[in-house]
C-alpha cells in the first residue's frame, strides 16, 4: 500500500504544479543569445517538472542551475521563487526524504506572506505541509491541517484543494482504523466527481482506497464494487497504468474471502498483463500475490521459494517490504515445522524491526528539533521586532524633546483644541453608556416579566397534577373496599405523578438553558447526533418506530450539547403529537449565506395556522393531556437555546392532519478548532 500512496502523491504533484511539460528536450538546448536569466530560470523549472520522478540526476542538475541564478542575483518574482521552493520540496519526496521536505517547508514559510503568491500556490504549500506531518508520524497535526485545508479550499472555491485534503484525510483515518469516517471522506470525493472535473487517475485511486477500507471492515462485496468502479474509470479513459493494481486489490479480496478459484483467475490475468512488461513494481507485487495464493493452497515449498526471491530482490532500504516478507516466511516455516528456519527468519525480522525503530527515533528527534528551532526562531524574531520598535520609540521620544521648546506655543493651542475634542468625546461616551444602560435595564425588565409569567403559569400547571393526585387519593381511600374502583383512582394518581415528574424535569431543563454554553466550537457529525436523538426518543416511547431520512450528512462546528437538546425536542414533539405508529421525519440541510439551515418535516397531527404564533410560549398546549402527553415547555426550551446561538426556530408550514415542517437556522462558525468527530451525548 505504501507504493500506491507514493504513486498517488506523484499524481497530485503532476496536477498541482504551476507548470508541467511533456517534453524532455528542455534545458540549455532551448537557449538563444537573447534568452534572459529570468527566462532561463523558467526553462530550468520546466525541466524539473519534466524529469521529476523519472531522472533524479537531471532534476538535481536543473535545481542546481536555478540556485546558481538566484545566487547570481537574478531578479525573480516571489511567485516564481515559490514555484522553485515547491519543486525542491517535491524533489525531497522523490528521494523518499520527508524530513528534508519538512526542513524546506520550515525554512521557506516567510515567503507565504508575499502578496504575489496565489491562493492556489498557498493551497499547494498547505497540502504538502499536511502530507509531511502525516509522513513524519505527527498525525494530530496532519489531521488538523487536512480539516483546515478542506475548509480553506471551500472558502476559496478551490475544488482541487478540497479533493486532495479529503483524500489524504481518508487515508489517515483508515490507517488509524476510523473506517466509517474514512469511508465518509472517500465518498465525498466521489460526490465531488459528479459535479466537478477530477483527473480519472485520482478518482480511480480514490475508489481503490475506498476498497481497502471496506476490506478492513470485512465488507467484501462493497470492496469489490468499489474496485469495479475504479476499473470502469480506467477503461473509460484508457488508463493502463493502474489496471494491474486494481486486479491485485481484487485478488487480495478474493483471498480474504477464501475464494481461491477466483484468486487463481486474477493470478492468470496478472501473468498475461505482465508479459513483456518493464514495470518492476507490478512484477514484484504480482509475485507477492502469488506467494499469498500458494500459501492459501498450502503449496509451502513454492511459497517459500517466492519469499526467498523477494528477499533477494527487495532494496535493503525498503524496510517495510523486507519485514513483511521475513514475517510471512517465519509464519510459513512454523506451520511446516521447520523451526530452525522460522527462528532465522524471525531473527532477521527483529533485526530490521529494531533498525526501523532506531531510524524512526532519529527521524522523530530530528523532526522535533527542526520544529522546536523554527518555533524558537519565530519567538526570537518577535523579540527582535519588539526591540526595534522600542528603539524607534526611544529615538522618536528624543527627537520630540529636542523639538519641544520650538513647539511649546503650538502645544498650548493644541492642548486647548484637544480639551474641546475630549469634552465632545466624553459627551459621546456618556451617551453611549447611557444607551447601553438603558438596554440592560430593558433586558432586565423583560427577564423579570418573563420570570413572573413563568412563575404564574408554573404555579397553575403544578397545582393541576397535585389536585388530581390528592383528589383521586381521597376517592381511593373512600372506595378502598371496591377493588376495581380503587384501582381506577390509583391509576389516575400514578398518571398525575408521572405528569408532575415530567413537568419538573422540563422545568429543570428550562433553567439549564441559562447555563448551557452556546459558543462552544465542537466538530459534530450531524448524522450521529440525529440518530442518537431518535434512539433516545424511541426508548422513551417504545410503542413508536422512528424513521429518519436525510438529504446529506454534514460535519459542522457548533455547541454539541445545545444542538443535541434542540433536535431531541423537535424529534420528541414529532413522536408525541403523532397518531401513527411509524414516525417519519425528513431532514433537509443546506449551507446558505454562512447560515446552517435545517428543514425538519414530520407526519404528525399538524398545527392549525392560527396557532403558529403561540406554540413557542411557555407551557402552551393545543391538545388536552388525555390525548397527548407533554409539559408544553419543549419548544420554549428549543427557542431559548437557538436564540442564544443567534439563530431562529420557526414553523415553515403546518396544517391539521398534514404534519409539520420546522425551520432551524443558525450562523456557521468560522475558524473553529478541529477535533476528531465524536458522537453527541445527551
Amino acid at each position: 500500500m505504501k507504493l500506491i500512496r507514493l504513486i498517488i502523491f506523484c499524481v497530485f504533484i503532476s496536477i498541482f504544479q504551476v507548470s508541467f511539460s511533456q517534453s524532455t528536450a528542455l534545458f540549455e538546448d532551448s537557449f538563444t543569445e537573447n534568452t534572459t536569466d529570468h527566462d532561463k530560470f523558467r526553462i530550468y523549472l520546466d525541466s524539473i517538472d519534466a524529469y521529476m520522478y523519472r531522472d533524479v540526476d537531471k532534476t538535481q542538475l536543473a535545481l542546481t542551475k536555478c540556485q546558481d541564478l538566484i545566487n547570481k542575483g537574478t531578479l525573480l518574482g516571489d511567485s516564481t521563487l515559490f514555484s522553485y521552493v515547491l519543486s525542491k520540496i517535491y524533489f525531497e519526496y522523490s528521494k523518499a526524504s520527508p524530513l528534508g521536505a519538512f526542513q524546506l517547508i520550515v525554512d521557506n514559510k516567510k515567503i507565504l506572506k508575499s502578496k504575489e503568491i496565489s491562493k492556489k500556490q498557498l493551497g499547494n504549500f498547505s497540502y504538502i505541509e499536511s502530507f509531511t506531518y502525516m509522513s513524519m508520524g505527527d498525525l494530530e497535526a496532519a489531521q488538523k491541517a487536512y480539516y483546515e485545508g478542506i475548509e480553506l479550499g471551500k472558502a476559496n472555491m478551490d475544488t482541487s484543494s478540497v479533493i486532495r485534503n479529503m483524500y489524504s484525510l481518508g487515508q489517515l483515518l483508515n490507517d488509524e482504523q476510523y473506517y466509517d469516517d474514512a469511508i465518509y471522506y472517500f465518498t465525498q470525493v466521489i460526490d465531488y466527481s459528479k459535479t466537478h472535473q477530477i483527473r480519472p487517475s485520482t478518482l480511480a485511486l480514490n475508489y481503490m482506497e475506498l476498497s481497502e477500507t471496506y476490506t478492513n471492515k470485512k465488507e467484501y462485496d462493497k470492496s469489490l464494487a468499489a474496485l469495479q468502479s475504479a476499473f470502469e474509470v480506467l477503461e473509460k479513459h484508457q488508463l493502463e497504468i493502474l489496471k494491474s493494481d486494481v486486479m491485485l486489490f481484487k485478488g487480495n479480496v478474493f483471498l480474504a474471502q477464501g475464494k481461491l478459484d477466483l484468486a487463481d483467475d486474477i493470478h492468470e490475468q496478472l501473468l498475461k498483463l505482465n508479459q513483456g512488461s518493464q514495470d518492476k513494481n507490478n512484477i514484484f507485487n504480482t509475485r507477492k500475490f502469488e506467494a499469498q495464493l500458494y500459501r492459501a493452497k498450502k503449496m509451502y515449498p513454492q511459497t517459500l521459494n517466492i519469499y526467498e526471491e523477494l528477499i533477494a530482490k527487495t532494496d535493503s532500504s525498503n524496510l517495510d517490504d523486507l519485514m513483511a516478507t521475513y514475517k510471512n516466511a517465519h509464519e510459513l516455516c512454523r506451520e511446516t515445522g521447520d523451526y530452525k528456519a522460522a527462528h532465522d527468519y524471525l531473527f532477521a525480522y527483529n533485526k530490521l524491526k529494531n533498525k526501523k525503530e532506531e531510524d524512526s527515533k532519529r527521524q522523530r528527534t530530528a523532526y522535533l528539533k527542526i520544529k522546536f528551532d523554527s518555533e524558537q526562531k519565530e519567538k526570537d524574531n518577535e523579540i527582535l521586532v519588539s526591540q526595534i520598535s522600542k528603539s524607534q520609540a526611544e529615538r522618536k521620544l528624543l527627537y520630540g524633546w529636542t523639538a519641544l521648546s520650538c513647539l511649546f506655543l503650538i502645544a498650548l493651542f493644541g492642548a486647548f483644541y484637544q480639551r474641546i475634542r475630549y469634552s465632545k468625546k466624553l459627551e459621546g461616551e456618556v451617551l453611549k453608556r447611557t444607551l447601553k444602560l438603558e438596554n440592560s435595564v430593558e433586558l432586565l425588565n423583560k427577564s423579570n416579566m418573563e420570570m413572573e409569567e413563568f412563575n404564574r403559569i408554573l404555579s397553575h400547571d403544578l397545582k393541576e397534577p397535585l389536585r388530581s393526585i390528592v383528589g383521586f387519593s381521597q376517592l381511593a381511600i373512600r372506595d378502598i373496599t371496591k377493588t376495581t374502583k380503587a384501582q381506577e383512582h390509583l391509576n389516575f394518581v400514578i398518571k398525575g405523578g408521572k405528569q408532575l415528574e415530567q413537568l419538573i424535569e422540563d422545568v429543570g431543563l428550562y433553567r439549564q438553558t441559562y447555563s448551557i454554553n452556546t459558543k462552544e466550537k465542537d466538530s459534530i457529525n450531524m448524522q450521529s447526533l440525529l440518530l442518537e436523538a431518535a434512539k433516545k426518543v424511541e426508548e422513551e416511547h417504545p410503542q413508536k418506530q422512528i424513521e429518519l431520512i436525510y438529504n446529506t450528512k454534514p460535519i459542522i462546528y457548533g455547541p454539541r450539547k445545545a444542538l443535541a437538546h434542540i433536535f431531541r425536542i423537535i424529534i420528541q414533539n414529532a413522536t408525541i403529537y403523532n397518531k401513527e405508529k411509524k414516525v417519519l421525519i425528513n431532514i433537509n440541510y443546506q449551507l446558505k449565506d454562512q447560515m446552517h439551515l435545517f428543514e425538519i418535516e414530520d407526519n404528525g397531527i399538524g398545527i392549525s395556522p392560527k396557532y403558529h404564533g403561540q406554540i413557542f410560549e411557555m407551557f402552551k398546549r393545543l391538545n388536552h393531556r388525555s390525548q397527548f402527553k407533554g409539559s408544553g415547555l419543549g419548544l420554549s426550551i428549543a427557542q431559548r437555546l437557538i436564540e442564544k446561538m443567534d439563530g431562529k426556530i420557526s414553523i415553515l408550514r403546518s396544517e391539521e392532519n398534514k404534519g409539520s415542517t420546522f425551520l432551524i437556522s443558525f450562523p456557521q462558525m468560522i475558524n473553529a478548532p478541529v477535533e476528531r468527530v465524536a458522537s453527541p451525548s445527551f
